[in-house]
């Protein structure tokens, strides 16, 4: 009796220590369950306007490393016309970025610059984080480059060239309205 006794408080810890194992495997293994798998780029990638092919870009893409267990997955579109470039950041250099990022939204900014020769430049920057998926970046990116890239800016540019370098033979000087 006494025997059955003693294999019975020993099934007892080894059932313990079994189930402490199991737990601690599971905790090890949350973050990987839930963190998403984002393009883990760590330096800009650039492309001209006129070489773009949508086609090649989703090819690097699925070829590049990703980083895991990432919260969030994001990406900036910067699109110049004026130098004809394409710059395509991703999360693992945008940690530091100071541009606003929300999970869910979408931001568009352009900036307009004229020179002292009255030339007006646009840069436009579309900024994104997601979470619904691993690299939903990715996805973002093509959805919106083409349109960001193809768009005919030529009327926004014609207006907004004359706020900042006022109507044709103007010195460009601020006026009050």
């Amino acid at each position: 009796m006494n025997v059955l006794r003693r294999i019975l408080s020993h099934l007892g810890f080894f059932s313990d220590l079994i189930m402490y194992l199991i737990a601690v495997a599971l905790l090890s293994i949350f973050p990987a369950i839930h963190g998403l798998s984002c393009i883990g780029l760590d330096i800009p990638v650039f492309t001209r306007i006129d070489s773009y092919n949508r086609s090649i870009l989703k090819e690097v893409l699925d070829r590049v490393n990703l980083i895991l267990n990432q919260d969030q997955c994001r990406v900036e579109i910067w699109v110049s016309h004026a130098e004809q470039k394409i710059q395509m950041r991703f999360t693992k250099i945008l940690k530091s970025s100071i541009l606003p990022v929300g999970v869910g939204k979408v931001y568009f900014i352009t900036i307009m610059r004229s020179d002292d020769k009255g030339n007006v430049e646009l840069l436009h920057i579309l900024t994104n984080a997601c979470s619904k998926s691993d690299t939903c970046e990715k996805q973002f990116l093509l959805d919106h480059v083409d349109w960001l890239v193809k768009s005919n800016y030529t009327d926004f540019l014609e207006k907004g060239s004359t706020l900042l370098v006022g109507p044709s033979g103007s010195s460009g000087e601020w006026h009050d309205c």
